[in-house]
């Protein structure tokens, strides 16, 4: 007798699984090549890096609608903007741009 106490039955429809897989193989690459650009502090990888943070904020928001409000998405999510943008204002500050060779 199998039983299935506290786990909950999620299905996803192919298009919303096809979103997931596409949108983190692109994410996953973008900060790939921004991990290789920033370590060797080339200028193309400040752009890359706001890019890839820029789209994983805006994944994460239709996350939240897409899921629906729940508190639970709502905080994993808002977990992970949090850091994406405390990220952004990272890279935006004139010492990391000047590290990168682009103007303050």
């Amino acid at each position: 007798m199998a039983s299935h106490v506290g786990a909950a039955r999620i299905q996803y429809s192919a298009g919303t699984l096809a979103y997931a897989t596409i949108s983190d193989a692109v994410l996953g690459t973008l900060y790939l090549a921004f991990g290789i650009g920033a370590f060797r502090l080339k200028g193309w990888a400040l752009t890359i890096g706001v890019a890839a943070l820029v789209l994983d904020v805006l994944k994460e928001i239709a996350g939240i609608v897409i899921q629906g409000f729940k508190a639970g998405t709502i905080v994993l999510d808002g977990i992970v903007i949090v850091i994406a943008l405390v990220l952004l204002w990272y890279l935006f500050r004139p010492d990391m741009r000047a590290a990168f060779g682009q103007a303050a």
